[in-house]
């Protein structure tokens, strides 16, 4: 049996969406402090609804490019659809929480509906740099109060402890894997100290991520960073995205280079996502999320991604802090689903 076409499926479920939505507005015409319940498509018509989800879910084991969102849930009392996970695109693969822990009642509720009826999966970034940023703003405190301390030795176990707190919150919150973020710093620079120095951050960071991986194969692990810098390799084999960051490109060529430079000896070049930055809210800024020929990012790098390109393979796309997106005058998420649209134009079985 054939899979309808998803975008067409999606389309005619905002239609009648809005047609619901509309359909109920006489009751806004009075003020009233009663909060105002809108039935949607999903009360509306349950049968068309679910008909959606199961086309939804039959969609996430199709052969398509994978979107990926990384989303600030660091607002815990929503106060409009932009903080609220399961307003995101339907069409998108992976969820990726800005703010792993402390979640809400709310927030686990709103996760394990897009999880079990939209087929998405939740996951979160460990940051290496996060975590040396945080160490070295506690050791600088230290120093202006005279105190010394041996600062190769306690960031390593510093960064093990943090590490291990952080895989923790898998089984607390029940996510579904893991994204682990490694610049490091290129190796042709490296002095023979230096090797050493990075060979420990990646053991007490890549290693215990590894593995925890080895230990838990039903969760997925995706890298981003700058794989090119990273000594031990094989981790790469147990990653099933590598995340290359593009949020500060202006350019196809700035794409086409930080792409290139990441396909070094060891690297698997058949896994590459793009990691792009959505517009800012502030509308006196016009470079995040820009181009310098002043084309929206996500839109011009979704316009590249489906040409061919020699020597990778881009396997989707990625969007950074994704919530800004959802305010737009004609379509929420107008971009987000714009780029998922140009990147998988159909989907049939």
């Amino acid at each position: 049996m054939k899979i309808k076409n998803l975008r067409k499926f999606i389309l005619l479920y905002g239609c009648l969406s809005i047609m619901f939505l509309f359909a109920g507005c006489s009751s806004w015409t009075e003020p009233e402090s009663e909060k105002i319940n809108n039935p949607g498509i999903e009360t509306q018509n349950p049968e068309l609804y679910e008909e959606y989800l199961s086309n939804l879910r039959e969609y996430r084991n199709t052969n398509h490019k994978t979107t990926i969102a990384w989303f600030d849930n660091s607002c815990k009392f929503p106060i409009n659809q932009s903080q609220h996970v399961s307003a995101l695109p339907d069409s998108l693969d992976y969820v990726s929480l800005m703010y792993p822990d402390n979640l809400s009642e709310d927030e686990l509720n709103e996760i394990a509906m897009i999880r079990e009826k939209k087929g998405m999966k939740v996951i979160f970034t460990i940051d290496f740099d996060n975590i040396k940023l945080k160490y070295d703003t506690w050791i600088n405190d230290l120093m202006q109060n005279e105190e010394t301390i041996d600062e190769p030795e306690n960031f390593n176990l510093f960064l093990l402890d943090t590490v291990k707190s952080s895989l923790a919150l898998v089984d607390k919150y029940n996510y579904d894997g893991i994204c682990v973020s490694y610049n490091g710093k290129p190796k042709l620079y490296m002095s023979q100290s230096d090797k050493i120095k990075y060979s420990g951050y990646e053991n007490a960071f890549l290693g215990i991520a590894e593995d925890w991986h080895a230990r838990n194969m039903n969760k997925i692990m995706i890298f981003k960073g700058k794989p090119q810098n990273v000594i031990n390799q094989e981790i790469f084999e147990n990653c099933l995205f590598i995340v290359i960051p593009c949020l500060d490109v202006v350019s196809t060529s700035g794409m086409t280079y930080n792409l290139v430079s990441a396909c070094s000896e060891g690297v698997p070049p058949d896994r590459f996502i793009p990691l792009l930055a959505t517009n800012s809210i502030d509308e006196s800024d016009k470079k995040t999320g820009y181009w310098e020929n002043g084309i929206n990012a996500i839109d011009g790098a979704s316009s590249w991604l489906v040409k061919l390109h020699s020597g990778f393979t881009i396997s989707g796309m990625a969007f950074y802090n994704s919530g800004n997106d959802y305010y737009n005058p004609s379509y929420t998420y107008n971009h987000i689903r714009n780029a998922i649209a140009t990147i998988n134009p159909s989907v049939k079985k």
